[in-house]
């Protein structure tokens, strides 16, 4: 089976701060009234010489207006591949005094050589999968020139791979907001979830109460400041906001149970993002959490999920390899449970018994587990797999802390008993795209397809 999603979405390298700020001031450009012609020229300058990638302004304007996702993708392909035609001619006319510049300043200079030797076997491949692999671009273009490959070749592959990949990216943001997050929306309302829609922007009070506000306890904070000095931050996570929330919505136990989830952007400073939307610094969730009045009813409830998040793996083309793990509880409980869904661009390790249909995630495997389990150790199987949801138990770890509290039958305050369950939206259609394709590209479960039917004339 073809890798498709990985090279793809790679994340950006960024080279010195310089880059950074330019990266940043790129996102700009998005939310203002010039912000096509900034596509054009982000798209076209990249192809050449400049080190941001078009994609950061296609994703930010696609998922503004998910509606024009083919115009943005249009404009982005028609500035990429003129500029491929400037870097191929300055790769045949100006790379002593030009091209070397760009190369050396990027430290591309292997992957001149690396990209010189593709030529040699197949221009035009070289060319169309450039644009599924780390290497830079504008290193295809300027070396196209180099080597003297057709120009046709270079302007035709770069309309069939850059328009590929681009088309891609914004098609596959505007699933993002229809059919896989509606899918989860609707297996989340049967167990009785209420949506709600939390904040990004997170105050350092509530955080403070769990201790969670210190770099040394979380390591995967983006934080800012407001104009008076405020430290404020992106949330990574809401089990602080929503359980401070729900201090002003539950008094007794006949506010219980209580289901809230959104779905949402969220960000946290993975020191190894990789493989874009699998793993990202910015990704799109689903969470929810559970508030009931005592373990009891909190255990109905994570039976309920469990059989939801299956319906939802089911749905999206999914279920048949994705398995019920357990995993590491922590402080909570003796064991969280995990749905990995099995792929060889997996970063976890699991060992399935395909019989129960359940696993065992590489960190709890020992024999006591096995043994705790039911399970055969000979019977297990070794597999990589993505984990596209986990849910687990919380107890009073933040009812505590916020003082969320109830009265009971008989008057006597109890802290909520907490649960947590969540899908990665984003890295969920990634597991898709890698379990479902061929040689020729993606096969998109009906359920999630951008399109019912793609007419080709």
């Amino acid at each position: 089976m073809a890798k498709i999603l990985s090279p793809l979405f790679l994340p950006i390298k960024i080279y010195t701060k310089t880059t950074r700020k330019l990266y940043d001031w790129t996102l700009r450009w998005s939310k203002t009234k010039y912000a096509n012609f900034s596509l054009f020229l982000l798209a076209f300058s990249e192809s050449s010489f400049f080190p941001v990638p078009p994609d950061v302004l296609l994703i930010a304007m696609t998922v503004a207006n998910r509606f024009k996702w083919w115009i943005f993708a249009t404009i982005t392909t028609a500035g990429s591949v003129l500029g491929g035609i400037l870097g191929y001619y300055i790769g045949i006319a100006l790379f002593e005094t030009v091209g070397k510049a760009i190369i050396e300043f990027y430290h591309l200079q292997e992957f001149v050589e690396i990209v010189g030797s593709k030529y040699d076997q197949n221009a035009f491949l070289a060319v169309f999968t450039a644009a599924f692999t780390p290497i830079p671009y504008k290193v295809f273009t300027i070396a196209g020139g180099v080597f003297r490959i057709s120009l046709q070749d270079l302007i035709i592959a770069s309309i069939l791979g850059r328009g590929g990949r681009f088309f891609l990216v914004a098609a596959a943001l505007r699933i993002f907001g229809n059919k896989i997050s509606n899918i989860i929306r609707e297996e989340m309302d049967k167990t009785g979830g209420i949506e709600v829609q939390s904040t990004a922007l997170q105050n350092q009070d509530i955080w403070k109460k769990t201790n969670r506000w210190s770099d040394e306890v979380v390591d995967s904070w983006f934080k800012t400041k407001l104009k008076n000095g405020t430290e404020l931050s992106l949330a990574f996570t809401h089990e602080e906001p929503m359980s401070n929330m729900m201090t002003n919505f539950i008094a007794s136990y006949k506010d219980l149970p209580v289901y809230a989830y959104d779905i949402r952007t969220v960000f946290r400073n993975e020191a190894r993002a990789k493989s874009g939307i699998v793993r990202g610094r910015e990704f799109f969730w689903k969470a929810l959490y559970s508030f009931s009045k005592d373990e009891a009813q909190h255990n109905e409830y994570y039976e309920k999920a469990k059989i939801a998040y299956q319906n939802v793996f089911d749905r999206v083309g999914l279920g048949e390899k994705t398995f019920l793990t357990f995993a590491s509880g922590g402080s909570f409980s003796k064991y969280s449970h995990e749905f990995q869904t099995i792929s060889e661009a997996g970063e976890d390790t699991i060992y399935i018994d395909e019989e129960k249909k359940i696993a065992v995630n590489k960190e709890v495997y020992t024999d006591k587990v096995l043994q705790d389990l039911g399970l055969d150790k000979n019977k297990l199987v070794e597999k990589k797999a993505i984990e596209v949801g986990n849910i687990f138990c919380l107890g009073y770890k933040f009812s505590e802390p916020l003082n969320l509290k109830y009265k009971d039958e008989k008057g006597v305050y109890q802290f909520v008993f907490m649960g947590s369950y969540g899908i990665g939206i984003s890295r969920l259609m990634g597991a898709v795209v890698e379990t479902h394709n061929d040689e020729n590209g993606i096969i998109w479960p009906e359920s999630v397809a951008p399109f019912t039917i793609h007419l080709i004339v």
